[in-house]
């Protein structure tokens, strides 16, 4: 897996699916201004935890789920990776 931190950074620098907008700017969405940009504090409470969230099926997932979170991805996934290092 990538860090975590990593993946969120990734999110925060994506200018393509703006998410750091409000509202959030997706790829498809041609034409779209986004009223405002979030700043990172702002960013972090919208979008922070989101993987545990769908890992647990909550979309108010606490520190209290992760360890569900991480179960889930030991016991319940088949393969996960990264395409560019798989062959």
């Amino acid at each position: 897996f990538r860090q975590p931190e990593q993946r969120f950074l990734s999110s925060w620098y994506d200018d393509v699916d703006l998410f750091r907008a409000d509202p959030s700017t997706w790829v498809c969405g041609t034409n779209i201004t986004p009223g405002w940009l979030m700043d990172m504090d702002q960013f972090k409470a919208r979008w922070g935890g989101s993987a545990t969230q769908q890992l647990v099926g909550k979309f108010n997932a606490t520190q209290a789920d992760v360890p569900m979170a991480l179960e889930r991805l030991r016991e319940g996934l088949a393969f996960v990776g990264l395409q560019e290092e798989w062959p």
